[in-house]
C-alpha cells in the first residue's frame, strides 16, 4: 500500500480498489472536516432533522464537530448518532449507537442454563441508544464541542438532530465530521 500526501497536509492510504475515502489521522493542526448539516434552524416542533449520510467504511472513529447557536435560554439540542452496517443506506437500516452506564447489577437466575453456568448469579448491563444532549443555554449563545464515537463496524453514519427544549425558538446547528482510521 502506498501513501500519498495531499495539498491539505493529510495522509491518504492509496490502493483501495473501491476508491473509498480512507483518511489517516490528520497532521497536527490540520483536519479534514465534512459539513453534513449546514448551519440551519432546527424544526420548531421538535421533529428530528437528519444529516447527510457519510461513508465511514474502514474508519475506527467518527468525530462530530458540533456548533449550536442557541435562540433561547431554554434551548436544548439532542443529537442521536446512527450507524448502518449492511451497506444499504436506506432509512430503516440505520440504528442508534448503544451505550451503557457501566454499572453491573448482579441478577439472580431462576434456573441456571447448565452446563454453561455454574452459579445462580449473572451480571446484567443495561444498554440504551446514545443521545448527546446539550445543557440548557443559560448565559451561552454559542456552544462548540467535539464528540467521538466508534464506527469500526459501520459502513455508513449519520446523525439525527432536534430541538428538545425551546420548541418555539429552535437553535441553529452545524454538524461537521472528521474520521480516523
Amino acid at each position: 500500500m502506498s501513501i500519498e500526501r495531499r495539498e491539505d497536509s493529510q495522509l491518504k492510504l492509496a490502493g483501495d480498489a473501491k476508491g473509498r475515502d480512507n483518511w489517516a489521522v490528520p497532521v497536527p493542526g490540520k483536519r479534514t472536516l465534512v459539513t453534513v448539516h449546514a448551519a440551519a434552524a432546527l424544526p420548531a416542533v421538535g421533529a428530528y432533522a437528519v444529516t447527510e449520510t457519510v461513508d465511514v467504511w474502514k474508519s475506527r472513529r467518527a468525530h462530530l464537530h458540533l456548533t449550536v447557536d442557541f435562540a433561547a435560554a431554554a434551548s436544548i439540542v439532542s443529537f442521536i448518532p446512527e450507524v448502518n452496517i449492511d451497506g444499504n443506506p436506506i432509512p430503516e437500516n440505520f440504528y442508534p449507537i448503544a451505550v451503557t452506564s457501566g454499572t453491573v447489577t448482579p441478577t439472580v437466575l431462576g434456573v441456571a442454563p447448565s452446563p454453561l453456568y455454574s452459579g445462580d448469579y449473572m451480571g446484567s448491563l443495561e444498554f440504551s441508544p446514545l443521545e448527546i444532549r446539550t445543557a440548557a443555554a443559560t448565559g451561552v449563545t454559542t456552544l462548540k464541542m467535539v464528540v467521538s464515537v466508534d464506527v469500526e463496524q459501520a459502513k455508513f453514519f449519520r446523525v439525527r438532530v432536534a430541538e428538545a427544549g425551546a420548541l418555539g425558538t429552535p437553535a441553529t446547528v452545524t454538524v461537521e465530521l472528521s474520521k480516523s482510521i
